[in-house]
């Protein structure tokens, strides 16, 4: 299996263990609900990983492109500094260090397209709550 397919499946359990939290928190399977309380608790629950992991993906997509490369580079100076922590032998100046990050693309669509999931989810619970009687 190909590492973003086994990052995809880990995503995807995430947020389903994220939902299965909230449906318990919300007394989902204890107490006798009615279906418009049931459409109420999925709508919530998909809402919540839908945030995280669309967030986490989109975050992800900006710091790919490079806009947090200065503060990466910053803390691979202070990890350069701890003897102990140093993996190189030598320290890369800002042009190299962008270069070799350039080179380390990972891929993002496996956030997305799980959080598009929980979105689409979270919308189609909704909108059952809203027109349910």
């Amino acid at each position: 299996m190909k590492q973003e397919n086994k990052i995809f499946l880990i995503n995807m359990i995430l947020g389903h263990l994220f939902l299965l939290l909230h449906m318990k928190a919300r007394g989902l399977f204890i107490e006798e609900k009615t279906l418009r309380q049931i459409f109420h608790i999925l709508a919530d629950g998909f809402f919540v990983p839908a945030v995280l992991l669309l967030g986490l993906g989109l975050l992800a997509y900006i710091a790919r492109d490079g806009q947090f490369d200065g503060l990466k580079y910053a803390f691979y100076i202070l990890k350069e500094r701890f003897p102990f922590l140093r993996k190189d032998e030598k320290t890369l100046d800002f042009g190299a260090y962008r270069e070799s990050q350039k080179q380390k693309k990972t891929p993002v669509w496996p956030l997305l397209i799980a959080g598009a999931y929980f979105l689409f989810g979270a919308i189609l619970f909704n909108l059952l709550f809203t027109f349910q009687g």
